[in-house]
């Protein structure tokens, strides 16, 4: 095949992205669009929809997200000495010390004390909550005197931050389902753009994963825009799946009730009323409970000891192994606080396989679940929304570009050559087009071969057959596109 030899015709730039529907036309009448779909088409048409519009808005969450990911690190910057004091040689107060001082100082009930076996860490304490409150106070106290530590400073700025992470700063119901609908989209986001950039060598690795920075124009976009989202591809959709968990109550129900564990009460809307006066639980002592559980418990880092709110009830404990395989891994123990007899001790190798899968569920959703690199990870694919909302709108607004030079192009095409007349057997002018850049030359091309009098017929290579070549003496195709492309 040739092309008219004494024309200069525009040359195919390589500036190209996977993106438009391919259309024919003929010169010899004003063009009329066909419209050719296929799946990846219809998927990529769904892709950069939703991109724009959810995408937004997802980068809301991911900077939040991003910003929660550390949030204990940055508090104790913020805070030195609050959380964390300095070792003593004098034994640290037991649970029941501490829980008298504080009782005491505020004149609050305790309901609740997180330790630490790490020297000079601050127990937290939670006071049971108030008539009309969803949970009490909590205050860090100092490990080895019982007094109140200072309130920790940018506490408040992390609780509003994960409202809007969570909840959009929605009310909590309609705000969960909110965040629910986004995590979907981005499921789809990341699924579509899989299918999208599928390669015919799946197999070769530098295909997915090697960013060419030689790149210019949209092809360097498209390729950051694709490269970077197959790097984030499996966190995401392991944030988006455990996302969905805590959005959904049917979906958290159904999962709870696989596992075994039991359901959750939830109050009646509209029956919220005042809230009953809560009887003042005596005062227990639970200092054999506590020697019993560090007993029973070899080995233990952190642990949740909940005071009874009856008498005769046990002390509750739960608490996580040195050796645990993350921060979610927690063994039960129940102690009754009279004789420190144990009442149930369930370690947490021993619970069930379901019970064990839905504690993986947050751990996976903050990165802890593989430590350190992990909450980089996820950290920087949070990072990243706000890239691939970036380049994918500079690649939508170029697409809308592009397709209104094509659209010009066609129309001074329809209008043909003025005075005079195109001869001989026409030129066939195709163009395999991803995002308009090969059809705009394609057409600039068929335009100045009218203007020299020749016949010429413009045709997308995707509805072309082969066998209609023998009615065309010349060819000129333009094929601009990108890797696999």
């Amino acid at each position: 095949m040739t092309t008219s030899p004494s024309l200069p015709l525009p040359r195919a730039s390589a500036d190209e992205t996977p993106d438009t529907i391919q259309q024919r036309q003929p010169a010899a009448a004003p063009p009329q669009r066909r419209w050719h779909w296929s799946w990846k088409q219809v998927w990529f048409q769904l892709h950069w929809f939703i991109g724009i519009t959810a995408g937004t808005v997802l980068v809301i969450i991911g900077l939040s997200g991003a910003t929660l990911a550390f949030k204990d690190e940055l508090l104790d910057v913020m805070n030195p000495g609050v959380r964390h004091v300095a070792v003593e040689s004098r034994a640290p107060l037991t649970p029941g010390q501490l829980s008298n001082i504080a009782a005491a100082e505020h004149g609050q009930r305790v309901a609740s004390i997180t330790m630490y076996a790490q020297a000079g860490a601050a127990p937290r304490l939670f006071f049971a909550p108030k008539n009309g409150q969803r949970r009490g106070e909590s205050v860090y106290v100092h490990p080895y005197t019982g007094a109140t530590q200072p309130a920790l400073a940018g506490a408040e700025f992390f609780e509003w931050t994960e409202s809007l992470h969570r909840w959009l700063l929605l009310p909590r119901d309609p705000g969960r389902q909110v965040a629910g609908a986004l995590a979907l989209c981005l499921l789809g986001l990341a699924l579509s753009g899989l299918y999208l950039r599928w390669p015919r060598r799946p197999l070769d690795w530098r295909t997915w994963l090697t960013f060419d920075p030689a790149l210019k124009g949209r092809s360097f976009l498209w390729n950051l825009h694709a490269v970077a989202g197959t790097w984030c591809l499996v966190v995401y959709v392991a944030l988006t799946l455990t996302g969905i968990y805590w959005s959904y109550d049917v979906v958290r129900d159904n999962i709870d009730a696989w596992a075994g564990k039991p359901p959750r009460v939830a109050q009646a809307p509209g029956k919220k009323g005042p809230a009953r006066e809560k009887k003042e639980a005596p005062a227990v002592d639970i200092g054999l409970a506590w020697t019993s559980f560090q007993q029973h418990a070899p080995g233990w880092t952190l642990a949740s000891v909940r005071l009874p709110t009856r008498t005769g009830e046990a002390v509750q404990f739960t608490w996580l192994a040195s050796d645990a395989p993350h921060e979610r891994a927690r063994s039960r123990l129940s102690i009754a606080p009279a004789d420190g007899a144990v009442t149930e001790n369930e370690p947490y190798s021993q619970q069930g396989l379901g019970s064990r899968l839905v504690n993986i569920i947050y751990p996976l959703h903050m990165g802890t679940y593989f430590g350190l690199p992990g909450r980089i990870i996820v950290t920087l694919a949070s990072l990243g929304l706000p890239l691939f909302a970036i380049t994918g709108w500079m690649l939508y607004l170029g697409r809308r570009k592009a397709k209104r030079a094509v659209q010009a192009q066609r129309a001074m095409l329809g209008a043909g050559a003025p005075g005079q007349a195109n001869t001989g057997l026409p030129t066939l002018v195709a163009y395999a087009s991803q995002s308009g850049q090969a059809e705009r030359l394609a057409l600039e091309s068929a335009r100045a071969l009218q203007q020299a009098g020749v016949a010429v017929d413009v045709q997308s290579l995707d509805r072309f057959d082969p066998a209609q070549l023998r009615q065309y003496e010349r060819a000129l195709i333009v094929a601009s596109t990108f890797g696999e492309g």
